[in-house]
This record gives C-alpha cells, structure tokens and sequence, in this order.
C-alpha cells in the first residue's frame, strides 16, 4: 500500500543524539495458534497455520475470506492486556490472492468499546511497517486498561481472497493481565489403541492469582459464560501426515492453595493403523505457547467400533466409518436417570440410535443457571451414555437445548440476566451478540468434549426452534446459520447437524441452510400414514435427508395412550422406510408407553426386515395409494422394491380390532425379467413365503394380502440385476 495512507506513529523512530531508538516487542506472532477463529454467520473463512508464508517465526496466518451479505470478515483472539501505556501496533501482511483486500485492526475493552484502525490496503508483496497508533482514539484512555479481545478485519474487494497476516509488535509499556500458567501432571494415554478407540491425553492448568480475579470479575454476559472450560490442547498427527489442533476441554475442577485447579482433557478418536504423535500445549498470559513433551499413540489394525455415523456419498443416506450401511432405527430417551436398561432394550431389539437431550432438569451444563463453569456431572453423564451406546452398536442425536429454554424455562436459562446472562428478553437470544458469542463456546465446549466420539450421531441444535419465542423468524434462521457453520468448522470428524421443527411446513428457510445436514420434522397425527408422508414431502422439498424425529398419536400423553396396543409405532415405522426416509420415525413416549407396552418388539420386526438391505447407489422412488381401508406403499427401483400396506383404521382406538378381507393390489415400474418375492409378517418380522415370478414387459406385478390382516410387507429382488454396461458393435466379416 501507500504508505501515506498510513496512520504512522507520532513518534521519534530513529536515534537523536544519544537517545536509544523505540522497542518494538512481539506481540503475537501466529506460532501454530490454533486460538485466532473467524467470526460471523454468512461471512466465512478457513484459517491455517502456513510455514511457506512466514516473515518471523515458524508460521504465519493464512486466511481465506469469502465476501458475505457484510463485506467482511473478523477474525478474533481472547485476550487479557492491560494496554495503558501502550504506544502503537505495527504488524506484516499481504494479500496472497485476489482482486483485492483491506486489513483492519481492532480492539475491544471490557466495557464493550470498540477501538478500530483505518483501514490498509493490502498489496500482492509483503508490507512489514502496517502500523496505528490507537491513542488518536477518544475513548482509549479509558478502555486500554483491561483489553479483553483482538481483532483483525478482512475486507474483500471484487470477491474471495486470500491474506497471509504474521509478526504483530507492540509499542510501549504494556502488560499481560494474568501471569504465564503452565502445564502440570501431564498424562499421555495408552501406548496402544485399536482403531476407532477413544484416546485422550490429560494435564492440569493452576490459573494464578490475577487471572482468577480476573476472571471473577468480569462483568455480566457473554464474558463469563464457558471462562477457561475449553484451553489449551495439542497437536495431533496422524500417521499419514494429516496434523491438526484439537482443543482440551475441562473435565473437573479442583483446588490447590486457595485457586482452582482445572483439569483438562484432549479427546480423540484414531482411524488409521500406525503411529500418532500428540504435543500438548496450553497458551500462556506471555501471549506465547508453551508445549509439552510429545508422546505417541500406536494403533493396531483391529477395530474397537465400526466407526462415527456419517453420510454416505450420495448425501441420502448413512453409513459407518467402515462403509456399512446405518439406517438409524430408534426412538427418544429424552432424560433418563440410567440410560443402560434403555440401551439393553434397544440392543435387544436391534435398533441403532437414540435420542437425547441436554435441558434444565436432565444433564444441564449449566450450573443453577450459571455457565461460569460446566455441570462436571452432566457432562460425566454424557459421556458414560455415549460409551455405553457405542459399546451396544448404538449411535446417539444429541439435542443441546429445547424450545422451553426460551419459555416457560426461561428463568432458569444461564442467557437470562437473573443469571447474570446477557439478555432480559428471550427473543434476543437470536440477535444479541453477547448471547450468539456465549452460545459459540457453549458449542466450543460440546465439541471439544464429545466430537471424537464414535457414538455421536448428529449434533442438534434446538428442540422445536419453531415454538421458540422470537422478533422475527429471520433471527431464527440467522442464528441457525451462525451455528451451524461454527459448529461445523470446530468438530474435525463433521458430525451431521441439524435442528427440529414441530410441524411440516414450519421455518422451511431452515433446511436451505448450508450447513444443517439433516431434515429434523416432529408430526403428532391420529393417523400415522399421513404424519409421515407430511414430513416425507417437506424433506423432498428441502433435498436433504431427514426422517420424523418425534411421532405419536399426540403430544398430550392421554390422548396418546388411548392407542394401546403399539399399532400406531408399528405403522409408522414401516412407513417410514417405504416413503425413503434416511432414518425410521422415532417415538416420543419411551416411557409411560413404549416401555410400559413393552413396543420396541416392533422395532426388532422391522429390523429382521432390514437386515442385510443396503439401497445405496439405487435409483429409489417412494409411491403410494391408499382406496377402500387399504394403504399401499412402496420404495421402488428397477430392480428393487420394499411394500408395505396397513389399513390406517388399525392405528384408530377401538373396541375391536378391524378384519378385512384380502385384497389385490398392482406395483408398477420393475423392470421385466425373473423376480425373487419375499412376503413378510410385519408383526413378527418373519418371512411368510418365497417365491420367483416373471415380470413382463409392462413391469406390472400383483400382490395380494392376507385375509383377515391388511399388514403386509414384501421384498422384491430381480435375480439377475440391472448393471450399468457398454455394448459394442460385432466386428465386420464375423
């Protein structure tokens, strides 16, 4: 840049005489600091650590800015410096690539005061001397004091760019608030794991006597939500070079000589055969790094767990670590004092997920209303579910907070001002930026905890967003967009995420989102057909997978309890898979109802069902009909099909139960040729009878129910299936 478009120093930088020319002292100089994030909804970045770029040091910042709806992108470090005596800031920085760039820096009190430098124009060669003097600002007098933030700005101009930022010094008398903590009682882990085994390493930080006050006496709001529950971490290498920093996240609080003594754990899971290297480190008030001693994890072939859920290439459907098919068949279990006989019984009857929340009175992270610190329990609570379903072979949604949280629970909400939160006013829970800061490390702290684990799921925002108080339901989806892109850039395995709404239809501008994977809709409807085929048009709709994660007769337990015999759970579960759904329909009432009626023994039908079937890579179409008491659907390919029909009267409470004759119906659209029929009884989960029929040329064929039952199910199989092929012409004079 020019450098007359320069806010210089107003200062003597060269010698007079005898006098000594200004010091200029590192102040950061971007060494493997994982600590810099970006900060923003629609505005993101990628920020690495680049050897290739450094003008001191081992690394510079290198950041990708995409221009958003705000022409800028901030990038932001929490700090504690008293600046008082600080004189000017100077750093390096050019733009890498792009039409062109402009580079802000700020700095923020602790009052909430703002301090920012003119902009610099950035040029395609590095500018060492970028460099402002912030006492030209009116208010730095009284903010420099207690500095509690930095902060870069990255303006793109024209489009995306890319900016390399290193060696930024400081000018004066300045002083870190608190005193250089340091690493203690580090514990490596085991020296042997089997694949997708959970590892972690421990270490315990003592915070010195002016960091606690400090931290104590931070005012009210976002400040003192999640203090000091993620720090630290280390640098995982993998052994196929892949290296990236995991954060440490506090899993006690002790004391010693009056302070708290934190311990911290850094939790991950190896995937791959071979030798990982771990550096633990813990980010020092010296505004510097300090590391331990590396140590090694060796990870033998054997696999410990098939691997964290994922979605398989085509984005429908869900598949292992290891590549298998998952089709996530399950229900809730909300809260639970004990989740392991839930976890039996799910096991027991083949079903591969469970749902569970995070909320006031089951497994909080808050504690009475304060998010100062993290709820250890609830959290040990968490992560023994986690174990103990991964053990099963069972996967776990899990829901970090619940429309009530802004309702009826608002008081007891760690947002709330009572609390010494933000805000007085729920519906700003979407827009204050205090609030969206705190509820950022809230998903800092989740993800640190539990993202490595192999029994996670899928992350899930909010319970029923829709019935949430709010302004406008634009600072809803605002919010969802900021978190779930946070979210997804914190958690290295991307678990999937996603929300849920209480009706189809509801805040449709959700599913748009770029980052909530998953289609997440509760139906509560007397019949099951119909709740399920709502949802399954909302998720064609929205193009993404998803499934109905709460489904009942009624969200009032009377009214559902007046279906006692589990018809109901049965209907839709089945309806689930023939209307293409990427997991079955999930019931709410685990315990006055399903447990009570003993009804996962329909879970375990459906299962026998579907074990060995994969539809991946299959062209699939839900159809369905229904006439004269009989709904027929099916999930149909060219050569593969699954039927259901059930009459929807059978879900309806009744004196006694319906027995219509049988009845004959037509699927349409398989491809000619031998075809393998298999009946099954949806009841028991067995089959009935097998036999090969020939599909003509029109792809028709005719099934029949059973009299006396309108529930029946079939596979279908072509014997010889339809393979994608090239077919050339004879060679001529053969």
């Amino acid at each position: 840049m020019r450098l007359a478009g320069i806010i210089c120093l107003v200062l003597a930088l060269v010698g007079c005489g005898d006098r000594a020319a200004p010091q200029w002292v590192s102040l950061d100089g971007f060494e493997r600091d994982p600590m810099w994030a970006h900060d923003s909804a629609d505005d993101h970045a990628e920020l690495t650590c680049q050897t290739n770029e450094a003008v001191e040091g081992v690394t510079a910042l290198v950041v990708r800015a995409h221009a958003g709806s705000r022409g800028k992108v901030l990038l932001r470090k929490e700090i504690e410096l008293d600046a008082s005596g600080l004189d000017g800031l100077r750093m390096s920085a050019r733009l890498v690539d792009g039409p062109g760039a402009t580079l802000a820096v700020a700095m923020r009190g602790a009052d909430g005061t703002w301090l920012e430098s003119p902009p610099f124009t950035l040029s395609k060669s590095w500018q060492h001397e970028l460099t402002w003097d912030p006492r030209t600002l009116p208010a730095w007098a009284k903010s420099a004091p207690h500095i509690d933030r930095l902060l870069l700005l990255v303006r793109p101009q024209g489009g995306d760019v890319t900016v390399a930022l290193d060696d930024l010094r400081a000018l004066g008398a300045w002083r870190w608030r608190s005193d250089p903590a340091t690493l203690q009682a580090v514990q490596m882990p085991p020296a042997q794991a089997a694949r997708n085994q959970p590892v972690a390493l421990t270490y315990d930080v003592v915070w010195p006597v002016e960091a606690h006050a400090a931290e104590l006496s931070k005012p009210a709001g976002a400040q003192r939500l999640m203090r000091r529950m993620v720090a630290g971490g280390a640098w995982i290498t993998a052994p196929d070079g892949e290296r990236w920093f995991q954060n440490g996240v506090c899993i006690s609080i002790g004391a010693e000589a009056g302070l708290p003594r934190y311990r911290y754990a850094v939790r991950f899971t190896p995937n791959l055969t071979g030798v990982w290297i771990i550096e633990p480190g813990l980010a020092t008030g010296a505004g510097a790094w300090q590391w331990g001693a590396r140590g090694t994890v060796t990870v033998s072939a054997d696999a410990a767990h098939p691997g964290a859920a994922r979605l398989d290439a085509s984005g429908r459907w869900f598949e292992r670590g290891d590549g298998s098919f998952l089709w996530p068949l399950g229900m809730n279990v909300a809260w639970a004092g004990d989740y392991t006989p839930w976890l039996d019984r799910l096991q027991r009857d083949g079903c591969t997920v469970v749902r569970v929340w995070l909320c006031p009175w089951s497994n909080p992270l808050d504690v009475a209303g304060d998010l100062q610190t993290v709820n250890q329990a609830s959290a040990a609570s968490i992560d023994g579910l986690l174990d103990a379903a991964a053990a099963r072979g069972l996967s776990v949604q899990l829901c970090l907070t619940y429309h009530g949280w802004f309702g009826g629970d608002w008081s007891r909400n760690p947002f709330n001002a009572a609390h010494g939160g933000p805000i007085t006013d729920a519906r700003d829970f979407w827009t204050d930026g205090q609030a969206r800061e705190g509820f950022r490390k809230v998903l800092d702290y989740v993800s640190a905890r539990w993202g490595h684990h192999p029994g996670l799921l899928a992350w899930e925002l909010v319970n029923e967003a829709d019935l949430a108080p709010r302004h406008a339901d634009e600072d809803v989806v605002a919010w969802h967009a900021e978190m779930s892109a946070h979210l997804a850039r914190i958690d290295r395995h991307r678990h999937p995420i996603t929300t849920s709404v209480a009706e189809p239809g509801h805040l449709r501008a959700l599913w748009r989102l770029p980052y909530l994977d998953l289609v997440n809709i509760h139906r509560y409807d007397a019949d099951p057909r119909r709740a399920i085929a709502a949802v399954a048009r909302d998720i064609q709709i929205a193009g993404k997978p998803g499934w109905t994660a709460e489904a009942g007769r009624d969200w009032r337990p009377a009214q559902a309890l007046a279906e006692r015999d589990g018809v109901y759970l049965r209907q839709a579960l089945w309806w689930s898979w023939v209307n293409g759904l990427a997991a079955s329909s999930w019931a709410w009432w685990w315990d006055v109802q399903v447990q009570n009626q003993d009804l996962t023994r329909h879970h375990a039908a459906l299962s026998r069902f579907l074990a060995g079937e994969d539809p991946r890579g299959l062209e699939l179409h839900p159809v369905s009909s229904s006439a004269d008491g009989l709904a027929v659907g099916a999930l149909v390919g060219s050569d593969r099909a699954w039927v259901y029909t059930a009459d929807p009267q059978a879900a309806q409470p009744a004196v006694g139960t319906p027995s219509p004759p049988a009845r004959q119906f037509v699927i349409l659209g398989l491809a000619p040729g031998t075809w393998t029929v298999e009946r099954w009884d949806p009841l028991s989960g067995s089959r009935a009878d097998t036999q090969d029929v020939i599909i003509p040329e029109t792809g028709l064929l005719s099934l029949s129910t059973q009299a006396g039952s309108g529930e029946s199910a079939w596979k279908l199989r072509r014997r010889l299936p339809l393979v994608p092929g090239v077919q050339l012409p004879p060679e001529s004079g053969r």
